[in-house]
């Protein structure tokens, strides 16, 4: 159990680091809040470690999948367009390849427990509409 003492000794937010990760997140070349929640993570790692952060051993996972609701307009794209994504990530066509390219993370794709490198392709769910 973690004592009321504990919690008193734990310093808080260290709000330099957050007011350097947020300064140096306006230098970047990007709009503000393009990279969604991640940018929201960052200034929180900085705020709560005390430095900026880093991604020391970088995993990227590439997930990929249908499922019979596609039929019901949900998505601009029919589901044959799944198949033709996991081939241009295995071929090394996609935006996320580029960034693999440059933190050396080796790509991991998964589909329905297929890796990527497997492109087992297997039928879609049904619909998961009520």
């Amino acid at each position: 159990m973690i004592s009321a003492n504990y919690c008193a000794i734990c310093r808080g937010p260290d709000t330099a680091a957050l007011v350097a990760a947020r300064e140096r997140d306006g230098q970047l070349t990007k709009p503000p809040g393009a990279l969604g929640r991640l940018e929201e993570i960052a200034f929180w790692l900085a705020a709560w470690t005390g430095r900026p952060p880093a991604v020391n051993r970088p995993l990227v996972a590439i997930f990929a999948g249908n499922h019979g609701v596609t039929r019901q307009g949900v998505t601009p794209f029919p589901a044959s367009v799944t198949a033709q994504m996991v081939e241009n990530f295995a071929a090394g066509g996609a935006a996320i390849n580029q960034i693999c390219v440059a933190l050396r993370p080796r790509p991991q794709g998964l589909r329905s427990g297929a890796r990527l490198s497997d492109r087992r392709y297997h039928r879609g769910t049904g619909s998961l509409g009520a």
